[in-house]
């Protein structure tokens, strides 16, 4: 955690401090080992972030005071990922990962492969989706949440990669090296473990994407994820 994230929504906030609980109270005493007084990065989640001070601490509770939050938080990469709906802890890791790298819109999408139960998890209800992406911003050092949506289909994931502007890029193994750099919007497009179907894959490559890979290595998905979004630092 490389920035204390106060989340409005959550947290008790008001004019120049907040009291936090939870996980990010363990984190600043066990991890970073903050006492009181001490300085720590503070941002607002939404907002702008600085620098503040504890001024209280308990093993519950937390509270941190600044003077003023002028740094205003990076802008998002034109970046869209778009990928199969995964195990709970992968979609977990994959989330946290994005918002880390500052991607502008995450979308999810069932494919053939793709589990019934995982449909049912607790990482897709609004809470466990929020926690995943404020870690992520957390370690980015970030304040502002990227889009995110759960697509309900597979052929609504094809509707939204026929509409989506600039590049179009299909993860596949054996594809020409995945080009660098992210100017102009682009769309990242990861199939579940064990892969999109060829069906599948050819209704995305018709709606304009380009088959792109990373080498002959098979990756885990959340591997693979971060490989791709790297290559647009």
């Amino acid at each position: 955690m490389n920035l204390l994230l106060v989340d409005p929504a959550v947290d008790e906030v008001g004019p120049g401090r907040a009291t936090i609980t939870g996980e990010r109270v363990r984190h600043v005493r066990k991890v970073l080992r903050k006492r009181e007084g001490d300085i720590l990065r503070v941002g607002v989640l939404g907002g702008r972030m600085g620098t503040g001070r504890i001024t209280a601490l308990s093993p519950t509770r937390l509270t941190v005071a600044w003077d003023a939050l002028d740094v205003p938080p990076p802008a998002k990469r034109p970046l869209t990922l778009m990928f199969a709906l995964c195990r709970p802890p992968m979609m977990q890791r994959i989330l946290q990962a994005a918002a880390s790298f500052g991607v502008a819109e995450i979308l999810w999408f069932p494919a053939a492969r793709t589990e019934a139960s995982f449909l049912d998890s607790h990482v897709l209800r609004a809470d466990g989706i929020r926690r995943a992406l404020r870690l992520g911003l957390a370690q980015g050092r970030d304040t502002l949440l990227p889009r995110s949506e759960g697509l309900a289909t597979f052929d609504e994931a094809v509707r939204r990669v026929e509409t989506a502007p600039g590049r179009k890029l299909l993860a596949r193994a054996g594809a020409p090296a995945c080009p660098c750099g992210a100017t102009d919007p682009t769309c990242v497009i990861v199939g579940p473990e064990g892969g999109l179907l060829p069906d599948e894959e050819a209704r995305f490559l018709a709606a304009g994407a380009r088959a792109v890979g990373l080498g002959p290595w098979t990756l885990r998905t959340e591997v693979a994820v971060a490989a791709l979004l790297g290559r647009f630092v």
